[in-house]
């Protein structure tokens, strides 16, 4: 998480709050086990949550539009030619 200073008051539907002297950003992801249970690569191994971590954790400072690219084209690239074999979901929030 990256910690920025910032003094704006933030409204928040009916709330505002007034004084905030830190404002943290979060960027969390969804997945459905399609992603990790695909089978690819050069060994024809199942992808494996370990893998989705680092790919996330590797682009999370990218736009989410980006990061959507990086995650669709690794997909594709660790699946090639074997058949996809589970429905994939990946959803990104970044909250600034």
């Amino acid at each position: 998480m990256q910690k920025v200073q910032s003094s704006l008051p933030v409204s928040v539907g009916n709330f505002f709050l007034i004084g905030f002297k830190e404002v943290w950003h979060y960027t969390f992801y969804l997945f459905s086990d399609g992603i990790v249970d695909q089978y690819g690569g050069a060994n024809r191994k199942k992808y494996k949550s370990l893998n989705s971590k680092k790919l996330l954790l590797s682009i999370q400072k990218e736009s989410m539009k980006k990061q959507g690219q990086i995650v669709e084209n690794t997909f594709e690239t660790w699946k090639g030619e074997i058949e996809q074999i589970d429905d994939v979901s990946v959803i990104g929030v970044k909250i600034e």
